[in-house]
């Protein structure tokens, strides 16, 4: 008899060469295993991307993390400024400023309970502001110390240029967003908070920009087409523009009608501000004879105090101040009802107003504006 030793290793011989041997994968299905990893791997981590972007801002993380490796230069961060800083600041006269943002702005929002049991919420409450000129830094002060005043709290923020579109940045209280997304994002969560205001800073480039407002010809378009969709005494709509016949071109009706303010933003003296408009007014109008310094010193001392006292220059009502003196200088050299028959053909630039007729124009012009202020006092303002 065989060993049991020799019986075990028979068995498992025969048991061996009984069994039917796997052949081992291919490499093709190996690869296509890998593909299929591959590409679910990058989807979570595409979607996990996106997740991160609405809780975070990737473009603020990546410019950390480059600001370490490359230093860029300090920025200087406003904490927070209310009217009585900017009223001490040094170098800067924002006392005059402040004291318009106050009258029409601060006291109306702050009484809306009372405007709004009162039906006169339309009438004493603005929809919103439109700051132009071009000291940015200046209109950025007063927007954030407006937000302060009004009760809108929270860190300031206020939109950043990045290369053909806007850096959405806002918080519950101060909304900043760039094109379409006004509409979508910006009024939208404007209508979730009772105290909000919309800034949109810096809004000249934006007009000639087709990749940032795709649907509309303005900016002002876009913001006026959605403002059926925020309360009137809960949202203020800031605008910033550098300048505003560019952009108030686009709208068919005239700008005063509108449920806006509109204010002039500089550093000048009311004296220099009305040079610059009566000048720059006139010098649109081809080859007409601009006023003289002399005449320029006597529109500022008739005009200039009437402006001070309503806090409100206004380019319009000095352009309207000029055209109806060269009108009343035409009326003048044409008595005739400007009938030109039997009379020989004056130039554009011999239409030279005379000092007597600044002066007719100007004391109708305050006249008109007397009247104006009074109409406002007794039906309220606008």
């Amino acid at each position: 008899m065989p060993p049991a030793s020799f019986t075990t290793n028979s068995t498992s011989y025969n048991n061996i060469s009984n069994c039917q041997c796997v052949p081992p994968p291919q490499d093709g299905w190996i690869i296509s295993s890998r593909l299929a990893w591959l590409l679910v791997a990058v989807i979570f981590i595409f979607s996990l991307l996106i997740v991160i972007d609405r809780v975070i801002n990737l473009g603020d993380l990546w410019d950390k993390i480059c600001s370490i490796f490359i230093p860029s230069p300090p920025k200087i961060h406003c904490a927070g400024p209310d009217f009585t800083s900017l009223r001490k600041m040094e170098g800067f006269n924002y006392s005059r400023h402040i004291d318009f943002l106050e009258k029409h702005f601060v006291t109306p929002f702050l009484n809306r309970a009372l405007y709004r049991n009162s039906g006169q919420i339309r009438d004493k409450i603005p929809f919103g502001l439109v700051l132009y000129g071009e000291d940015k830094v200046a209109k950025n002060l007063l927007v954030a110390a407006l937000k302060y005043e009004l009760g809108i709290r929270g860190e300031n923020y206020f939109c950043t240029r990045k290369p053909n579109r806007w850096q959405q940045i806002y918080d519950a209280g101060l909304l900043c967003s760039y094109g379409n997304y006004v509409a979508i994002r910006c009024i939208k969560d404007a209508q979730l908070v009772q105290n909000s205001m919309i800034y949109l800073e810096d809004i000249d480039e934006s007009s000639s920009n087709r990749d940032i407002c795709c649907d509309f010809d303005n900016p002002f378009q876009l913001i006026f087409s959605y403002l059926h969709r925020l309360i009137q005494g809960d949202t203020l709509v800031v605008m910033s523009v550098t300048e505003m016949d560019k952009h108030m071109r686009f709208l068919k009706e005239d700008y005063n009608t509108l449920p806006f303010k509109f204010y002039h933003v500089s550093d000048l003296k009311m004296e220099q501000i009305v040079k610059n408009f009566v000048l720059k007014g006139t010098s649109t109008w081809d080859e007409v004879a601009q006023p003289s310094s002399e005449i320029l010193d006597l529109i500022v001392d008739k005009v200039a105090p009437s402006f001070t006292k309503r806090e409100e220059p206004d380019p319009s009502k000095i352009c309207y101040l000029c055209e109806s003196v060269y009108k009343r200088c035409l009326d003048r050299m044409y008595p005739e009802n400007g009938k030109m028959k039997g009379r020989k053909l004056i130039k554009i630039k011999e239409i030279a107003p005379t000092r007597e007729d600044w002066e007719e124009g100007i004391l109708a012009w305050l006249g008109d504006s007397e009247k104006v202020d009074k109409v406002g006092k007794g039906g309220g303002e606008n």
